[in-house]
């Protein structure tokens, strides 16, 4: 993730948001990413670089270390919009009753370009999304980098299941909508990478398999 990682990071601390922890796990990268974090460590909650199992593995460690009321995560090659934090933070402070947000789908290029923002929110029912139909195939998939939640909702649903490799926030959501709906939000508050080699593209079969076991 090196030729991402900067762009990624930047996306977080140029919000310039003065409640931010912010918590970075790297899995022992040998690719050059570790001396891209270490030029932002002052303004890192905490960070880590070891071997972990797998990527679920490694933000449920992030999250075990986060003490922040609302929580999110970004891989390493998405990013935030340069309002982002502005509006969550305005959304959960002005309703207390709202417990999970999803900001409109957009889409990078492999070279950090904007390429592409839906044009309607993605509004999903909780039923469509505890029965597992927030898939391709059926009702379209829901984009986790765009996705914010409050603490005590990931207390009652649990952390990702770490034995999944590809579709761990698949299965949180199911877990999710038990509890709490969906709210849609009519702008986009983050970015997903499309590039060569992603894992929503190598390894969609397997990411597939994962998705029919979790709604079994």
């Amino acid at each position: 993730m090196a030729p991402y990682i900067k762009q990624t990071i930047k996306s977080v601390l140029d919000q310039d948001y003065a409640n931010l922890e912010y918590i970075v796990i790297d899995g022992g990268s040998t690719d050059g990413s570790q001396s891209i974090i270490e030029k932002y460590r002052d303004r890192i909650a905490y960070y880590v670089s070891e071997k972990d199992d797998g990527m679920y593995d490694a933000i449920n460690k992030g999250i075990r270390h986060s003490t922040g009321d609302i929580i999110a995560w970004i891989n390493a090659d998405d990013i935030y919009m340069p309002w982002t934090f502005q509006v969550v933070n305005e959304i959960f402070s002005s309703y207390s009753d709202i417990q999970w947000i999803g900001g409109k789908y957009a889409f990078l290029s492999e070279s950090g370009m904007l390429a592409h923002v839906f044009a309607k929110c993605a509004n999903k029912t909780q039923k469509d999304i505890r029965n597992g139909w927030c898939r391709e195939e059926l009702l379209g998939c829901l984009m986790q980098e765009g996705m914010f939640w409050r603490r005590n909702l990931m207390e009652s649903s649990g952390l990702l299941n770490s034995s999944y490799k590809y579709a761990g926030d698949f299965e949180l959501w199911t877990r999710f909508a038990q509890h709490s709906m969906l709210w849609a939000v009519d702008v986009p508050l983050a970015a997903f990478r499309r590039r060569k080699g992603g894992l929503s593209i190598s390894q969609k079969k397997r990411y597939l398999e994962e998705v029919n076991s979790a709604i079994v």
